[in-house]
């Protein structure tokens, strides 16, 4: 019994010592080898260490990023940066009372106010980029840590794959569009918070969303809404299964919108997305897309949507009996499946393709935190059917981190010393 207990106490002493070992080799990776180190914390989100080391490593990429392709929202958002950047106290007073809110150049609250900060530190867009990297890496990575703790034990493969691909749908270049995909983040941990963990402080990340972006602010009510009406997870997946038969005909009604007169300028903004300009420019360039580059920008989600729509069929058909599934977790996946049913519906109205990106990221999300619902045979299927499709709806991301993510960034430190320049 004694050498029991001594085992027992040599066993526990052994594991923070472990630890400890692990961080400071992954420390080390990280100042010798910056993305390395961040791969490596990837899988290791369980450790404040790691999650530190991947912030750490996000704020660098944000930092060196290359602002010279004109056509990226990065370049413009970086004109934008230089542009408060000479501004005083007194000018930015009177900036935000010409264009806030009531001018489609300022919007949203958070952005104009948290650029002027960072232009007090240096008026470099390279600083004002680390300083939105970090916002978007604390949410990011709150998120992923979240999906991370609760994940099945034993199943490692399979929620790493969906792990990978929520954080590809919107990884760290996309702050060039600081604004919505930053708020992205803040409404999937708010999401997660609210319907998984069963706390409605996390309605506090979900408004936090609508502020980084006014169009957060349909997904704020309807998340209010899902809230006070549950909807039975039956219920939800025959709505997803209608949405891919009343999706094309959701534009026909979008022009009536348009007609309102809106004096407010997220508003106006807002009704140019579904005016009959908008639907006929959006029409012409998907005929042009067959044939052209654009053709990866229309469909690079169309590919999900297919295998989403053969698992949402398979749920309807051959799972009629969920009996397997908790009461969270069925919470959750009701709310997502939902969500992805109205998302899908209105995808064809353009702009509003932005929502299907957040439920896509909800529903691989799903998979994660209900890995236990499915057998081995299942889990495999899935993959089968969500990896192809997730690494062609990678294509026209990595494009765009091509033209901006900095090469020297991607190498070990001592290449960091040469001036930026993108991949390609």
């Amino acid at each position: 019994m004694i050498a029991t207990k001594a085992n027992a106490k040599l066993y526990q002493g052994r594991i923070p010592a472990a630890s400890s070992r692990n961080d400071s080799a992954l420390i080390l990776l990280a100042l010798f080898w910056p993305v390395a180190g961040a791969i490596a914390a990837f899988f290791m989100l369980h450790h404040r260490v790691a999650r530190f080391v991947l912030g750490a490593v996000m704020a660098l990429i944000g930092y060196r990023l290359s602002l010279v392709d004109q056509r990226l929202d990065a370049y413009r958002l970086g004109e934008y940066v230089k542009e408060l950047a000479e501004l005083n106290v007194r000018e930015f007073s009177l900036w935000v009372n010409q264009y806030c809110f009531i001018n489609e150049q300022c919007i949203d609250p958070i952005q104009p106010f948290y650029t002027f900060l960072l232009t007090r530190l240096s008026g470099e867009p390279s600083v004002a980029f680390a300083g939105y990297a970090l916002l978007f890496a604390i949410l990011s990575i709150s998120t992923l840590t979240a999906l991370h703790r609760d994940k099945v034990p034993g199943s490692n493969l399979f929620v790493y794959v969906f792990l990978f691909a929520v954080m590809a749908a919107n990884p760290i270049h996309h702050i060039g569009g600081f604004r919505f995909n930053t708020a992205s983040w803040a409404f999937l941990l708010g999401s997660y918070l609210v319907f998984y963990r069963g706390r409605d402080i996390g309605f506090a990340f979900i408004f936090l969303a609508a502020t980084f972006h006014y169009a957060m602010t349909v997904l704020l009510v309807l998340t209010i809404v899902f809230r006070v009406v549950r909807l039975p997870l039956r219920l939800a997946i025959i709505l997803a299964l209608v949405s891919y038969a009343v999706s094309g005909v959701t534009p026909l009604v979008a022009p009536l919108l348009s007609n309102l007169d809106y004096q407010i300028g997220a508003l106006s903004r807002g009704a140019r997305y579904v005016s009959e300009g908008a639907l006929e420019a959006r029409s012409e360039a998907l005929q042009q897309a067959t044939s052209s580059n654009l053709f990866f920008f229309f469909f690079a989600k169309t590919g999900i949507k297919i295998a989403l729509g053969g698992w949402v069929v398979y749920l309807m058909i051959f799972r009629k009996r969920l009996h397997n599934i908790g009461l969270r977790e069925a919470r959750f996946l009701s709310f997502s499946i939902t969500l992805f049913a109205f998302a899908n519906a209105f995808s064809e109205i353009p702009s509003f393709g932005r929502y299907s990106s957040i439920a896509i990221q909800l529903l691989f999300m799903g998979f994660i935190v209900c890995a236990a619902m499915y057998s081995r045979r299942e889990k495999k299927l899935l993959l089968v059917l969500f990896v192809p499709a997730v690494l062609f709806s990678m294509l026209i991301t990595l494009r765009t981190g091509l033209g901006i993510v900095d090469m020297f960034s991607m190498m070990p430190s001592p290449f960091l010393i040469f001036s930026r320049e993108p991949l390609l």
